[in-house]
Protein backbone atom coordinates (compact mmCIF):
# COMPACT_ATOMS: atom_id res chain seq x y z
CA UNK A 1 0.00 0.00 0.00
CA UNK A 2 1.41 3.57 -0.88
CA UNK A 3 1.01 6.48 1.38
CA UNK A 4 -0.46 9.29 -0.84
CA UNK A 5 1.48 12.37 0.34
CA UNK A 6 4.84 10.61 0.48
CA UNK A 7 7.10 7.94 -1.13
CA UNK A 8 6.37 5.39 1.55
CA UNK A 9 5.29 2.20 1.05
CA UNK A 10 3.56 -0.27 3.73
CA UNK A 11 4.59 -4.39 2.75
CA UNK A 12 3.10 -6.73 6.00
CA UNK A 13 2.68 -10.47 6.08
CA UNK A 14 -0.38 -11.90 7.08
CA UNK A 15 -2.39 -15.83 6.94
CA UNK A 16 -6.16 -14.19 6.88
CA UNK A 17 -7.48 -13.09 3.66
CA UNK A 18 -6.42 -9.86 1.82
CA UNK A 19 -9.83 -8.53 2.21
CA UNK A 20 -10.22 -9.02 6.05
CA UNK A 21 -6.70 -7.63 6.88
CA UNK A 22 -7.40 -4.59 4.75
CA UNK A 23 -10.43 -3.57 7.07
CA UNK A 24 -8.44 -4.59 10.24
CA UNK A 25 -5.66 -2.17 8.98
CA UNK A 26 -8.41 0.63 7.66
CA UNK A 27 -10.58 0.67 11.18
CA UNK A 28 -7.32 0.72 12.52
CA UNK A 29 -6.29 4.29 11.00
CA UNK A 30 -9.76 5.20 11.33
CA UNK A 31 -10.30 4.58 14.93
CA UNK A 32 -6.93 5.70 15.51
CA UNK A 33 -6.60 3.35 18.71
CA UNK A 34 -4.64 0.93 17.66
CA UNK A 35 -0.73 1.55 19.13
CA UNK A 36 0.81 -1.52 17.35
CA UNK A 37 0.00 -0.01 13.49
CA UNK A 38 2.86 1.12 11.41
CA UNK A 39 -0.01 2.42 8.97
CA UNK A 40 -1.78 4.51 12.20
CA UNK A 41 1.89 5.67 13.50
CA UNK A 42 2.72 6.62 9.63
CA UNK A 43 -0.55 8.56 9.26
CA UNK A 44 -0.92 10.20 12.46
CA UNK A 45 3.18 11.56 12.75
CA UNK A 46 2.65 12.67 9.20
CA UNK A 47 -0.64 13.34 8.95
CA UNK A 48 -0.98 11.79 5.67
CA UNK A 49 -3.77 9.64 3.81
CA UNK A 50 -2.89 6.48 2.60
CA UNK A 51 -4.16 5.59 -0.73
CA UNK A 52 -6.16 1.87 0.29
CA UNK A 53 -6.90 1.47 -3.81
CA UNK A 54 -3.22 0.60 -4.30
CA UNK A 55 -3.42 -2.43 -1.87
CA UNK A 56 -2.65 -5.73 -3.92
CA UNK A 57 -1.28 -9.10 -3.18
CA UNK A 58 3.32 -9.32 -3.86
CA UNK A 59 3.34 -12.77 -3.13
CA UNK A 60 1.40 -16.31 -1.72
CA UNK A 61 2.71 -18.56 1.05
CA UNK A 62 0.78 -20.80 2.95
CA UNK A 63 3.88 -21.42 5.65
CA UNK A 64 4.56 -19.20 8.28
CA UNK A 65 8.38 -19.34 8.01
CA UNK A 66 8.68 -18.71 4.32
CA UNK A 67 5.89 -16.08 4.67
CA UNK A 68 8.07 -14.14 6.92
CA UNK A 69 11.34 -14.73 5.34
CA UNK A 70 9.38 -13.38 2.49
CA UNK A 71 8.08 -10.22 3.72
CA UNK A 72 11.67 -9.48 5.13
CA UNK A 73 13.12 -9.96 1.61
CA UNK A 74 10.46 -7.15 -0.02
CA UNK A 75 10.78 -4.87 2.61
Amino acid sequence: MRCKDCDADYIGETSKRLDTRLCEHYNSVAIATDGKSALLDHTKAMSHVMDWDSVHTLDHEQSYFPRKIGEVIKI
